[in-house]
């Protein structure tokens, strides 16, 4: 199982987040984060595999969030998703994150 942190000050898209995984319950463990600061804590308590950010935040926005994800895991990657959202990859192959998944095994 992989676990995959969101990070989204809108309650309603959040929640949303914490949906798109709920089929994929033997690949995926959702958790969420309202902020910046809530994230960190929760990153710096658990490993995460994936953490996907809202870009605009009140407090940390994304970017400072994952400039600090960084910090804590200089072996992580951070790949640009849209204008919104950032995620960053920080144990397994990005090419493996289907958003919204599919639960079926890849092809090849």
């Amino acid at each position: 199982m992989k676990p995959i942190l969101f990070v989204e000050d809108n309650e309603l898209l959040r929640e949303l987040y914490g949906l798109l995984l709920v089929d994929c319950p033997a690949e995926w463990e959702t958790s969420l984060a309202p902020d910046g600061e809530t994230a960190l804590k929760l990153i710096q308590q658990s490993a995460f595999d994936v953490v996907v950010s809202d870009m605009q935040m009140p407090g940390m926005n994304g970017i400072e969030l994952l400039t600090e994800v960084r910090k804590l895991h200089p072996q992580s990657s951070r790949n640009r998703r849209s204008n919104r959202c950032f995620m960053v990859n920080l144990g397994f192959k990005i090419t493996s994150c289907k958003l919204p998944p599919t639960c079926l095994p890849e092809d090849g």
